[in-house]
């Protein structure tokens, strides 16, 4: 038992620093590397959430708020973070940026 709460907590922190760090790539990122980062944190996303940011654009709130349900608030937060992040660097991405300002996270 002991175990397997040392996992998860290995797990949600893992998640933390993942999530962190690609707040802070993208927040950081200088234009001409915007779309290679952007690439990234797509990527990173799609392995551990299986969302890439185009899906989440895509995505209906309802199933987005569904297929997040399982992750701590910490993470949500964090998600949201990045998200905002990605918002404000939309017009260097070329991103259409009133799909995810809409997206409820609660």
């Amino acid at each position: 038992m002991q175990q397997s709460k040392d996992y998860l907590m290995r797990e949600i922190e893992r998640l933390s620093v993942l999530l962190i760090g690609l707040i802070e790539k993208i927040s950081g990122s200088k234009s001409e590397n915007t779309q290679d980062d952007l690439d990234e944190v797509s990527q990173a996303l799609k392995g551990e959430l299986d969302l890439s940011i185009s899906e989440i654009s895509q995505i209906e709130s309802s199933e987005l708020l569904n297929h997040l349900s399982n992750l701590q608030e910490s993470h949500i937060q964090q998600l949201v973070e990045l998200l905002y992040q990605l918002y404000v660097k939309s017009e260097q991405l070329n991103m259409n940026k009133s799909k995810i300002a809409k997206k409820p996270f609660y």
